[in-house]
């Protein structure tokens, strides 16, 4: 049977006064067993882990923090999963499109799926094949609160650091391919929901990343922002929140000058140790800065001659308008080895936290 199912309102106690509206409904957290039916549960109906199972023929809108999602047995399913703290597990799902921020995903024996995603680490794949993956471009207003609820950096999406515990023996057939961008921008029709307008859901908060996909242009440039040195008048929140908004405005530029070559290729967030801070950074200033503490963000841009733009940009007067202590480009010289370092070697934690 056809039809559309909102989040349920709280059973009712059947205790004292005060503990009414206090018990959840456990069918307001699980789609299960249904087939052609439309699934919402929309912001501020969640925060908690959340079941999908045998199910088929469904378009499912989960558009809240959530701790934990998995889903199970599913075909032909549209799914959106919205900020998910901990792990996303499919297993056992088949030619179904996702849409999915979260810290882990990991799927098994799932075959033709296509996933645009943004996770905080390395996905993984198992016993999967004819799987598609993309950076994630959806939005609404309350997702960046959503994705800081649930501890999910913006600036440090690993969509495309697949690892496949299963890889196919011939080369010529992966278990994983990319798929093309336009298709990924257009995989979950968000406004489908009926909660989401068709101005929210072009809202691009994740910045997109080329990831793996080839690159226009072999010349590459690594800018690294730092937060604010503390003082008695600024406090931790303050930093943070003029750390992002660099790194924002910097992105924005990027994006304006994408039409005369600039690409995103990656963004990563790190807290780096002095001795790490030795191998990226020449200047003793910004080794020093370096404590182990403070998140760092880098910011790999590629195009032609884009390191002496880019040289131009942060020195010239339409420079970012933050302190000349919060950013600095790499040397030319030292960037192949930076980015190899901060992109490809360094591992981190699931709370992002450097590990050698």
């Amino acid at each position: 049977k056809s039809g559309q199912r909102t989040a349920g309102a709280a059973s009712k106690s059947a205790g004292f006064s005060w503990e009414k509206g206090r018990t959840k409904n456990p069918a307001d957290f699980a789609v299960s067993k249904i087939d052609g039916e439309k699934v919402v549960r929309g912001p501020g109906t969640l925060n908690e882990q959340f079941v999908i199972e045998e199910s088929k023929n469904c378009s499912i809108y989960l558009l809240d923090v959530m701790t934990a999602v998995s889903v199970d047995h599913c075909e032909n399913c549209v799914v959106f999963v919205g900020p998910t703290e901990s792990s996303v597990f499919l297993r056992n799902v088949k030619n179904s499109k996702f849409v999915i921020a979260c810290g882990q995903l990991r799927t098994r024996d799932c075959e033709g799926c296509d996933i645009a995603l943004c996770c905080r680490t390395d996905p993984i794949i198992e016993t999967s094949t004819k799987m598609r993956f993309a950076c994630l471009e959806s939005g609404y207003f309350d997702f960046r609160r959503q994705l800081q609820a649930a501890r999910i950096p913006v600036y440090c999406n690993k969509w495309h650091r697949l690892y496949d515990f299963t890889p196919n023996p011939d080369p010529a057939t992966p278990n994983w391919t990319l798929m093309d961008r336009e298709e990924a921008r257009n995989l979950v029709d968000l406004t489908d929901s009926g909660i989401i307008s068709n101005e929210e859901s072009v809202l691009r908060v994740i910045p997109v990343t080329l990831g793996c996909r080839p690159r226009p242009n072999p010349e590459s440039c690594m800018v690294v922002f730092f937060p604010a040195i503390p003082n008695k008048t600024t406090t931790e929140a303050d930093r943070s929140s003029a750390f992002e908004l660099t790194i924002e405005a910097f992105l924005d530029v990027c994006e304006r000058n994408s039409e005369v070559g600039w690409d995103l290729v990656d963004c990563r967030v790190l807290p780096l140790s002095q001795e790490q801070g030795k191998q990226i950074f020449r200047n003793k200033k910004w080794q020093k800065r370096c404590n182990g503490r403070d998140a760092l963000a880098a910011v790999e841009i590629c195009g032609k001659e884009i390191h002496r733009y880019i040289e131009g940009f942060l020195s010239g007067p339409g420079r970012l308008s933050c302190p000349p202590e919060c950013v600095t480009l790499i040397p030319l010289e030292r960037t192949p080895e930076a980015l190899k370092l901060w992109f490809r070697e360094w591992k981190d934690d699931m709370q992002g936290r450097a590990i050698k």
